[in-house]
């Protein structure tokens, strides 16, 4: 099943809707499969396609005492610390991301891994 599928076939809010201006980055899965609301990371952007943020579950804003749409530099913080979780969980649907960022999850996230940690350092 493909992530769309997925989320279309769940009664998902709104924040998880797949929109041009919307991917889902990383969610957990409950024991049935379906996407669970308890964490996940939504990458937004404008009309021009330009990364604008983050829209973050409410557990993962808690952790880290952020509002729920986070940019800049705690962005960045976010993916890194979410690295290892965002690509495991598009590796599953390693087809669709690559029609979205033209990279297979692995090639992509192997080069962002790096500006990240970078981005967090400075």
């Amino acid at each position: 099943m493909t992530l769309h599928q997925l989320v279309t076939k769940q009664d998902t809010p709104a924040t998880l809707q797949l929109t041009p201006q919307t991917t889902l980055l990383y969610a957990e899965f409950d024991g049935q499969g379906n996407i669970s609301l308890d964490n996940f990371i939504v990458l937004c952007r404008d009309d021009n396609g330009r990364v604008c943020g983050l829209h973050i579950s409410d557990s993962i804003r808690e952790l880290y005492a952020f509002e729920a749409h986070v940019t800049d530099e705690e962005m960045a913080f976010i993916l890194g610390e979410y690295e290892r979780k965002i690509a495991g969980f598009c590796q599953v649907f390693a087809a669709e991301f690559e029609q979205i960022f033209a990279l297979p999850p692995d090639v992509y996230f192997a080069a962002a891994r790096h500006y990240w940690h970078f981005k967090q350092a400075s």
